[in-house]
């Protein structure tokens, strides 16, 4: 069973507070202490042209914020400037599903995901609740989508962002990550005209259930046989005890355990739109052939003295899987899963 997992690309963008907040030149003066430690003041002076008084008021600054001491950087501004090449203003991608209160997964951008189509059948959309046609995304507001989407990652930021920014961990990892100290602003992305594609996954066999106490139900098709048996008319009314039980043969097309008749709990049409698998009409017809094969071969002990009916019928189990089996069908290259342990 094929199963479809709307989702929709974001835009990350990450901010350091205090970087943002510094100009073009304290900028460069930290990145000239950096690489040239003896000499970084004289190189800013004779690149910007600036007189040594002009530089001050920027140097006083930096060192009341506790970036450098002496002309010499401190041991706070060294992490910062290593955040500023590889985290500041950078912009990644991520794909991310409508379930905001739930942390299972996100993606990066890759070609994992399909183009969803209007009409696609098991499009896993916890959002939707009761009749009618779902929507496509659980807020039509992009802005309330966005907003709700940075929450989401922003609850467990050490899980989301080093899937996005590639030099994430490498920037924390003595301290972890200060999160009051950073921003994080999340957007549709541009590229993405906005839609809702999908990604794409088979659901194990194994994973399907009875339909009682599953998130998600849907219908599969039963091809029955049914025989039942009668006393001629005018016949003795003690003969009934020899009457043969009342026999069914069937055949499911999703194999369930020790499945009997009489658990099959069967329908005489599906109670969802979801229906599975789709049987052909070849396939049904070698199904029905090898029931009556059955039959055949079972009525040759059958007294012949009894009235007997035959009847055929299509009904419909109704089976179930849950989101925790669509969170192991994820498990492909490009998907992470994220461990919610709150």
């Amino acid at each position: 069973m094929r199963l479809h997992v709307p989702v929709r690309l974001y835009e990350l963008t990450l901010k350091h507070h205090l970087l943002d907040q510094l100009g073009g030149f304290s900028h460069l003066l930290l990145e000239a202490l950096d690489t040239m430690p003896s000499r970084g003041i004289e190189w800013v002076l004779e690149l910007t042209r600036l007189n040594p008084q002009q530089l001050q008021p920027i140097i006083r600054r930096l060192e009341g914020l506790g970036l450098i001491e002496g002309s010499v950087l401190t041991s706070r501004a060294k992490p910062l400037l290593k955040a500023k090449r590889l985290l500041h203003g950078q912009t990644k991608c991520l794909w991310l599903d409508g379930q905001y209160r739930r942390h299972s997964f996100c993606a990066v951008p890759s070609q994992l995901t399909v183009e969803l189509e209007d009409e696609a059948d098991f499009v896993i959309r916890s959002w939707h609740r009761g009749e009618g046609k779902p929507r496509d995304w659980p807020s039509s507001d992009w802005g309330e989508d966005c907003e709700r989407q940075k929450n989401r990652i922003w609850a467990l930021p050490e899980q989301y962002l080093p899937i996005a920014f590639e030099h994430f961990n490498e920037c924390f990892l003595e301290k972890g990550f200060p999160k009051s100290d950073w921003s994080l602003n999340v957007w549709i992305a541009a590229d993405s005209s906005r839609d809702v594609r999908a990604i794409e996954v088979k659901l194990s066999p194994d994973a399907i259930q009875r339909q009682q106490g599953s998130e998600f139900a849907f219908a599969s098709p039963v091809v029955c046989l049914s025989s039942h048996f009668s006393l001629p008319e005018g016949a003795p009314g003690h003969l009934s005890s020899l009457l043969p039980a009342n026999q069914y043969r069937f055949t499911t097309f999703v194999v369930q355990e020790n499945e009997s008749m009489h658990e099959l709990d069967l329908a005489d049409a599906p109670k969802t739109p979801w229906v599975w698998p789709i049987v052909e009409r070849s396939i049904k017809d070698q199904v029905i052939e090898q029931l009556f094969q059955e039959l055949a071969l079972a009525e040759e002990s059958i007294s012949s003295v009894f009235n007997r009916h035959h009847a055929l019928e299509e009904r419909w189990q109704h089976l179930g899987f849950n989101w925790t089996a669509v969170q192991k069908s994820l498990e492909l290259e490009g998907v992470h899963p994220i461990k919610d342990d709150q």
